[in-house]
């Protein structure tokens, strides 16, 4: 990303020289092209923003958790390796009366046994769940 600033002032550079053109056509045509160039990138920010969010299914995870749930009573919730790698962050923890827990190297069948009420994790069934 070193290389950012130097074309951030590249593109302002080329961007003044073209609002500085004089003529009937070329102008309008220039400013007309600078201000395209603005609506693409906000545009082509907003798709990649929402293609990066979707990158982060443990985080979609935990809020619709979130949603489904009632911040009381209070909850004991594990979040799994696989969930507190793509996404889960103490940011998004929402229910400050909620115990949430990311103990590793748990095994399915010691989930059980460890009082939790809801599990965010990467195996498909969980014995006791």
């Amino acid at each position: 990303f070193p290389a950012l600033p130097l074309l951030n002032v590249t593109a302002a550079a080329g961007a003044a020289r073209c609002l500085r053109m004089k003529g009937a056509f070329s102008a309008p045509l220039a400013r007309l092209a600078i201000f395209g160039l603005a609506v693409a990138t906000l545009i082509a920010m907003g798709v990649m923003a929402t293609a990066s969010a979707a990158n982060y299914p443990g985080g979609v995870a935990l809020a619709g958790l979130h949603a489904a749930e009632p911040a009381e009573p209070p909850l004991r919730v594990h979040i799994g390796n696989l969930a507190a790698t793509t996404g889960v962050s103490r940011f998004l923890q929402a229910h400050s009366a909620w115990k949430y827990s990311k103990e590793e190297h748990l095994q399915p069948a010691e989930l059980y046994g460890r009082g939790f009420d809801r599990l965010l994790a990467e195996w498909p069934e969980v014995p006791g769940f």
